[in-house]
């Protein structure tokens, strides 16, 4: 275990006061990392202004019952591309995603991405063939 201090201006005490996730964004998160707060580097960090602009095929599983990010995050950001698919599990916390199946717990998430991955395969791909001809 690290024994260093961290470059923060905060005793113990201070840390232990923090309270939730943007109380600690705010006085740790963003300082080490070069944000003036916490609304800084959940703006200049996150992914979600892009979500429109994504061209490839993607799958967006989130978990309503996320604690990290709220399950209607969603509605406050921009329209997805068409390219972009967005699925929202009631359960599944933090990328959990555990299922009981037939007794055994197993991964939700991978067999969902296995899935996605088979269809994609499955779609025939479309060819831009450039043809050079002499003019």
């Amino acid at each position: 275990m690290a024994t260093d201090t961290l470059p923060l201006s905060l005793s113990s005490y201070q840390l232990g006061r923090l309270d939730s996730f943007w109380a600690y964004d705010n006085e740790v998160t963003a300082p080490l990392h070069g944000f003036s707060s916490a609304s800084d580097y959940y703006r200049r960090a996150s992914a979600g202004r892009l979500v429109g602009d994504i061209e490839l095929p993607t799958l967006i599983l989130h978990a309503a019952d996320d604690p990290f990010m709220p399950g209607d995050m969603f509605e406050r950001l921009p329209t997805p591309s068409d390219a972009v698919r967005i699925e929202i599990a009631s359960h599944g916390g933090h990328v959990g995603f555990v299922e009981s199946r037939q007794g055994r717990l197993g991964s939700w998430m991978a067999r969902r991405v296995c899935r996605q991955l088979q269809d994609w395969a499955s779609v025939p791909r479309q060819l831009h063939v450039m043809t050079n001809r002499p003019g």
